[in-house]
C-alpha cells in the first residue's frame, strides 16, 4: 500500500526511518492539578526526549526540554574506526553505533507506545540485536525504556541522558533546530551521581524547574558524560579519557555485554519526584506491562471492528491523544501543542459520542462558572470602535471567557460552540439535572449573542472569530450564515428544554423562527440552491454568494435546510470547490473555500473541516459522499511524518502537516465514526436512539461499542442483521437502505414487525421502531430485483431538452427546487423538460417507485449558455490616453493612508487601518507593504506591457486614479473619451482580500455617445486580484512592474461604429480600492 506507514496488528509500522521525536506519547492525569503538561517525544528512531509545556507561563504553549535519552553499543570504549579508513576519511564509525542511527530499524507505534527492532550492522562489527520499547509513565511525569539486547561478541552498552532547559519554543516540528540535542541543552545543568542512577537539575533562574531522575534496573557504571562527544559516536562518548565541561554535563551509563548474553531490563526517567518513587519503579518486576494495561484501558472506551483495517487503527490513537487533551476539568486546545484550556473549538463532540459524560459535564460546569455577570461590570456595555482591524467590547456581560482562569474580556467568540457542546451533551445523555443548572447560563449567552452580534435586530448574526477556521475572516459587520445557524439550533433546542423544565419557551421559539426567516429571505440563493456566506450591512449591501465549508455543514447540522437543500449545498462542494484525490485509496479531500488570495484559514485543506463535512454528508443521508472523505482522513494517519496522527493541515496528496494531535480533529474523527459511519445518534431529550448506518455498500460486517450502546452488523447474501444492545430507556429508530425493490421479511428477534418506507434522497429507507430495552436483533431479507436508476446528460445547453430515463421503476413526481426546468412532462419511464434557467450547476429530483422501493433520485446537471458569436480580433495600434488630470494619489502612498470610514460600529473584524487584510501574506512578507513603482516612474512617460500596449504614466507626483467605498477616494471616476475604437485597454491595480471573493469588486462602464454601454465587472479572483499578493486571476494580462507589485490589463471590445463618450470606474464592494494607471484605445485602422 502506498503509505509511509503500514498497518499492522495494533499499530503503524515503518522500516528504515531515522526520524526522531515524531511520535508524541502521553501519560496519565495524576498531575492535572498543575497547569503544566509533561509529554514524551519518541519517534521512528529510538531517541527519546521529555518535554513540558505550561500555558500560564507561556501563552504560546512553547516547550522546555526535560532531558534527552539515547542508547547504543560500542566494541571498545574510546575507540572509533572510520568507515572509509583506507581512503584517509574520518567519517562514520565501524566500532560503535547509536541505536537511533542504525539502518533498517523496524519501528511500530502501538497506539500509545513505540517498539523498535534494531540491528546495528557493519562488516566487522559484532551481531547485536536490540528490542526497545518506549512507554510513557501513567502515574508520574516521565518515560520508561525497556531494553532487550543480545550479542554474539563482547560489546559495551552505552546510554546517555541530559539536556534540561528553560522554554525554547515549539519543538514538534522537524525544522525547529532547537529540538535537536546538543551541548547547549546541558548548560547550567547540575548532575548528582548515584548507584545505577543520577539526578539532573535544570539551570537556575529558568521559568520552569525540572529535576530529572534516571535509573537503570540492571547494573551500570554511572559517570559524567560529555555532550560534545555524542555526535562523535558511541566509542568516543564512552572514552575513559573524556573530560566533560562541568558547566554543561550530562549523564553517562554503561555496562559490558558478554558473548551470548541477553540483557533484559529497563531505564526509567522521572520528573520532580522524590528518590523513593524511582526506587519503586526499579524494584518492580515489569512496570512496562502495567503501563501497557493502563493504555489499553484508555482504548476500551470505544471499540470498532470493520473491514477497513486502517480506519480501525485510527480509533485507539485518537482516543489516547484525546485523553491527553483532558486536563483537570476541561479539554485543552491540543494534546501538547496548544495545550491551553480554550473553550473551543469542537473539542467535546467526540468525548460525548464515546461516553466520557463525567468529563464533558465537568467541562460544562467549569466554563459556566466563569460567565461574566451584570454586577461584575463597571459601566454600560458598548463597542469601542477602532481605526484598525478589531473593534473592542467593553463592560459586556453574559458571555463566557474562552479560558476559565478568571480573566475578563473576549477575543475568540467561543460562545456558540460552547452552547452547541452543551446541547449535544444534553441530547446524548438526557441529563435534566445539568440542564436545569445551566439553563440560565445558556439563556444569558443567547441574549448576549443577539445583543452583540445581531445589534440591528434583523435576525442575522455576525461571525466574529466563532469557529476554528475563522482566524483569517473579517466580516466587517455583516449578517452571516454560520453564526445564524448556530443560534437557530440553540434557540430551537432551548425552547424544547424550556418546556421540559417548566420555563417559558416562547422567546426562544420566536427567536429561532426569526433567524430562519432572515436566513432564507437574505441569504438563500434559490436559483442556485445554496446559502450565501454573508450579506453586507455597509456600502451596497452585497450578498457574498460563495460559501465556505463551514457554512454548508453548520446549516445542515442546525437543521436550517431540508434534505433537498442539503443535497444541493453538498453538491456545491464538488462543483465549486477544489477537490483532491488522495493516493492510497482514492479518498476525497475538499478545500475549505474558493476565496482568494489564499490565506491561512481563509482557504486551505484542513482535516477538521473535511471531517465535519463528512459528518454532514452522513447526517444528510449521503453516505456515498461521506465515506471517501472519512477514508482519506484515515489514510492521512499513515501518510505523514507522524504515525497515528491526522495533523490539522493537509497537502493535496493527503500528507499530514502542521499542528499535531489537535483536539478538535480527534473529537470530530470519533464523532464522525460513531454518529456518521455507524449512524448512532442518541437524543435522550426526545427519548429516542436513531441508528442509521452509513457503511460502504461492500461491507459485510461492522461492530461498534461505546458507553451505553453496542451495535453489531452482518450481511450475508440478501440477508442483513443489526443487533442493538443498550439499556437506555428510549425508542429505537432504525433506518436501513433497501437493497432491492422488495422486502421478503422484516423481523425483530425472530418475529415479524411493522415497518414503513421513507423516500430518501438517492435511497429508499426501511424504518423500524421499537421500545424494547432488551437486546434487539433486526433481520431484513431483501428481494432479488435491482433498485431503480436514472440516466441523464451531465450537461445541457440553455433552451434545449433535458431527457431523464428511468430504469426498473416508474417516475411519479419531479421536484425542481432551483426553478431551472420548464415544460415538464412526466411519464412512467421518462421525465422530459427544457433547461430554461441561468447557466450553472443545478439539481432536480425525480421520485421513483417500484414495488416497496420509493426514493427521490437526484439528477445533477450543468446548464451551458448558448455560444455567442465571437467578435473578430481587433486590428490596429493602441493609442495611450493622458490621465494626468485624473490621478489622485501616488501608488507608493496608497497604504500610507488611514482608511477609517465606512467601518462598522459593531463588535467586528475589518481590514487593518492601512486597508490591508488582517492576515496579509503577500509577496513582501507577512503584513508587509513593499511598493516599488520605479519601473513606471523611469519609463520616460510611456510604459509598454509585454503584450505591446503603451500607457502614459507620470515620472513624479500622483500616478493612480483610485476609486473606493472608503471615503479616501471617490466612489466612481469618469474619464472622457472621444473618437471611435475597436478595443479599450485599462491598466489598473486592485486592493482586495479573500472576503471579497466571487463578488463584484468594481465595474468598468464604457459609454458611447448614444448612451449605450459596454460593461465589465471586476470579480476577485476571476479577472481581478490584489496588487501586493501573488497574481491569481487568469482572464487578463498580469503585468509585474516590480518583484512585489503587479497590475492588470483589462481589455474591453468596442463597437467600432459608435463614437465613444467616457469610461467610468465604479467601486462596488467594501474594502476594495481600484487604481486606474493608464488607458489606451485601439483605433480602427
Amino acid at each position: 500500500m502506498d503509505t509511509r506507514y503500514q498497518p499492522v496488528d495494533d499499530g503503524y509500522r515503518i522500516v528504515g526511518s531515522t526520524s526522531i521525536f515524531n511520535r508524541t506519547l502521553y501519560g496519565g492525569h495524576a498531575q492535572d492539578d498543575l497547569p503544566e503538561r509533561y509529554f514524551t517525544f519518541a519517534g521512528d528512531a529510538p531517541m527519546v526526549m521529555g518535554a513540558i509545556t505550561d500555558w500560564r507561563k507561556r501563552p504560546d504553549c512553547s516547550d522546555a526540554k526535560c532531558g534527552t535519552f539515547m542508547a547504543g553499543v560500542a566494541a571498545t570504549p574510546g575507540v572509533r574506526v572510520p568507515v572509509f579508513y583506507y581512503q584517509g576519511e574520518r567519517d562514520g564509525d565501524r566500532y560503535g553505533q547509536w541505536f537511533h542511527e542504525s539502518p533498517g530499524t523496524i519501528s511500530t507505534y502501538r497506539n500509545g507506545w513505540t517498539e523498535h527492532q534494531v540491528r546495528p550492522f557493519f562488516q566487522c562489527f559484532p551481531r547485536v540485536e536490540a528490542l526497545i520499547e518506549v512507554l510513557p509513565l501513567q502515574e508520574h511525569a516521565g518515560f520508561l525504556v525497556r531494553l532487550k539486547v543480545s550479542t554474539d561478541q563482547h560489546v559495551h552498552l552505552a546510554m546517555g541522558f541530559g539536556g534540561v532547559t528553560d522554554f525554547l519554543g515549539r519543538l514538534e516540528f522537524p525544522y525547529v533546530k532547537a529540538r535537536c540535542f546538543g551541548p547547549k541543552d546541558c548548560e547550567g545543568n547540575r548532575v548528582e551521581l548515584g548507584e545505577n542512577r543520577a539526578l539532573i537539575c535544570g539551570p537556575d533562574g529558568a521559568a520552569i524547574e525540572s529535576r530529572m531522575w534516571i535509573g537503570a534496573s540492571f547494573p551500570v557504571e554511572v559517570s559524567l558524560g560529555d555532550p560534545k562527544l555524542v555526535d562523535e559516536g558511541v566509542g568516543p562518548f564512552l572514552s575513559p579519557d573524556a573530560d566533560p565541561d562541568p558547566r554543561s554535563p550530562m549523564v553517562r551509563m554503561s555496562c559490558p555485554l558478554m558473548p551470548g548474553q541477553t540483557l533484559d531490563g529497563f531505564v526509567v526517567v522521572l520528573r520532580n519526584v522524590e528518590e523513593q518513587v524511582l526506587d519503586r519503579y526499579l524494584s518492580s518486576s515489569d512496570p512496562a506491562v502495567e503501563i501497557k494495561h493502563a493504555i489499553w484501558r484508555k482504548h476500551e472506551v470505544i471499540k470498532i471492528e470493520t473491514p477497513d483495517r486502517m480506519l480501525d487503527l485510527t480509533v485507539p490513537s485518537a482516543v489516547v491523544a484525546l485523553d491527553a487533551c483532558w486536563h483537570q476539568n476541561t479539554f485543552c486546545h491540543g494534546a501538547y501543542a496548544w495545550h491551553c484550556p480554550y473553550m473551543g473549538w469542537r473539542n467535546w463532540y467526540g468525548p460525548t459520542a464515546i461516553g466520557w459524560h463525567d468529563r464533558v459535564a465537568a467541562a460544562i460546569r467549569a466554563h459556566a462558572a466563569t460567565q461574566v455577570r451584570p454586577d461584575e461590570v463597571n459601566g454600560p456595555e458598548h463597542v469601542v470602535q477602532t481605526e484598525g482591524d478589531y473593534n473592542h467590547l467593553e463592560n459586556s456581560h453574559g458571555y463566557i471567557p474562552e479560558i476559565p482562569d478568571g480573566r475578563r474580556g473576549i477575543f475568540y467568540n467561543m460562545q456558540e460552540v460552547y452552547v452547541d457542546h452543551v446541547l449535544h451533551y444534553l441530547e446524548r445523555t438526557g441529563d435534566l439535572a445539568l440542564a436545569r443548572e445551566v439553563f440560565p447560563v445558556i439563556a444569558d449567552v443567547l441574549d448576549w449573542e443577539q445583543r452583540i452580534l445581531d445589534s440591528d435586530d434583523d435576525g442575522l448574526y455576525e461571525n466574529k472569530l466563532n469557529t476554528w477556521i475563522s482566524d483569517a475572516h473579517s466580516y466587517n459587520g455583516a449578517g452571516c450564515a454560520q453564526s445564524s445557524a448556530y443560534n437557530y439550533r440553540a434557540n430551537r433546542t432551548m425552547a424544547l428544554l424550556a418546556e421540559m423544565l417548566g420555563r417559558d419557551a416562547a422567546p426562544f421559539a420566536a427567536r429561532a423562527e426569526k433567524i430562519c426567516e432572515a436566513v432564507f429571505e437574505k441569504l438563500w440563493q434559490a436559483d442556485r440552491g445554496i446559502l450565501a456566506e454573508y450579506v453586507d450591512t455597509l456600502g451596497h449591501r452585497l450578498v457574498h454568494p460563495s460559501p465556505e465549508l463551514a457554512t454548508i455543514y453548520h446549516a445542515i447540522e442546525a437543521g436550517l435546510v431540508d434534505p433537498f437543500q442539503a443535497h444541493t449545498m453538498l453538491r456545491f462542494t464538488h462543483t465549486d470547490l477544489r477537490n483532491e484525490r488522495t493516493g492510497p485509496r482514492g479518498g476525497r479531500l475538499v478545500w475549505s473555500s474558493n476565496w482568494y488570495p489564499q490565506n491561512y484559514s481563509s482557504c486551505g485543506l484542513y482535516t477538521a473541516e473535511n471531517l465535519h463535512l463528512a459528518w454532514a454528508c452522513f447526517q444528510a443521508g449521503q453516505p456515498a459522499q461521506a465515506w471517501p472523505i472519512l477514508a482519506a482522513v484515515a489514510d492521512t494517519h499513515f501518510m505523514g511524518d507522524n504515525p497515528g496522527m491526522a495533523c490539522h493541515c493537509l497537502t493535496p496528496s493527503g500528507y499530514a502537516d502542521s499542528a499535531q494531535d489537535f483536539t478538535e480533529i480527534m473529537s470530530l474523527h470519533l464523532r464522525t465514526i460513531v454518529e456518521g459511519l455507524f449512524g448512532l445518534r442518541c437524543d435522550l431529550l426526545r427519548r429516542r436512539i436513531e441508528i442509521a448506518p452509513g457503511f460502504p455498500d461492500d461491507w459485510k460486517h461492522a461492530r461498534l461499542k461505546v458507553r451505553d450502546v453496542e451495535l453489531t452488523y452482518r450481511r450475508q447474501g440478501r440477508t442483513e442483521t443489526l443487533t442493538v444492545r443498550s439499556a437506555l430507556a428510549a425508542r429505537r429508530i432504525i433506518r436501513l437502505p433497501l437493497r432491492a425493490t422488495a422486502l421478503e421479511s422484516v423481523r425483530i428477534n425472530g418475529s415479524s414487525v411493522e415497518y414503513r418506507i421513507e423516500p430518501g434522497i438517492g435511497r429508499s429507507l426501511l424504518v423500524v421502531e421499537s421500545d424494547t430495552t432488551e437486546e434487539l436483533t433486526l433481520t431484513v431479507r431483501h428481494g432479488g430485483k435491482r433498485s431503480p436508476s436514472l440516466t441523464s446528460p451531465r450537461q445541457v445547453t440553455r433552451g434545449n431538452a433535458l431527457a431523464i430515463k428511468v430504469a426498473r421503476g416508474r417516475a411519479t413526481e419531479l421536484l425542481d427546487p432551483t426553478g431551472c426546468l420548464h415544460d415538464q412532462r412526466i411519464e412512467a419511464d421518462a421525465v422530459n423538460a427544457s433547461a430554461a434557467s441561468r447557466p450553472g450547476h443545478h439539481t432536480a429530483f425525480v421520485r421513483v417507485q417500484a414495488d416497496r422501493y420509493d426514493a427521490w433520485l437526484p439528477v445533477d446537471f450543468e446548464i451551458l449558455d448558448k455560444r455567442q458569436a465571437r467578435r473578430k480580433s481587433p486590428i490596429g495600434r493602441f493609442e495611450p490616453i493622458d490621465l494626468a488630470d485624473c490621478f489622485n494619489v501616488a501608488l507608493a502612498e496608497i497604504h500610507d493612508l488611514d482608511y477609517c470610514h465606512p467601518r462598522p460600529e459593531t463588535f467586528s473584524i475589518m481590514t487593518r487601518g492601512n486597508g490591508r487584510f488582517i492576515w496579509d501574506w503577500n509577496q513582501g512578507g507577512y503584513q508587509k507593504v513593499v511598493i516599488d513603482d520605479s519601473t513606471l516612474r523611469r519609463c520616460g512617460g510611456t510604459f509598454t506591457t509585454a503584450s505591446g500596449i503603451p500607457f502614459l504614466t507620470a515620472a513624479d507626483g500622483p500616478n493612480a486614479a483610485c476609486v473606493s467605498i472608503w471615503d479616501n477616494f471617490p466612489e466612481q471616476l469618469t474619464v472622457p473619451l472621444s473618437g471611435k475604437g475597436t478595443e479599450l485597454a485599462v491598466l489598473l491595480i486592485g486592493v482586495t482580500n479573500p472576503m471579497q471573493a466571487h463578488v463584484e469588486n468594481a465595474r468598468l462602464d464604457v459609454r458611447y455617445a448614444d448612451d449605450a454601454v459596454e460593461q465589465v465587472s471586476l470579480v476577485n479572483p476571476v479577472n481581478f486580484d490584489d496588487w501586493l499578493v501573488a497574481a491569481v486571476q487568469r482572464e487578463n494580462e498580469t503585468v509585474y512592474f516590480s518583484r512585489t507589485n503587479h497590475a492588470i490589463v483589462q481589455r474591453i471590445a468596442l463597437d467600432p461604429a459608435k463614437p465613444l463618450a467616457s469610461l467610468t470606474v465604479r467601486a462596488v464592494a467594501n474594502e476594495v480600492v481600484v487604481g486606474l494607471l493608464g488607458l489606451a484605445i485601439r483605433r480602427k485602422k
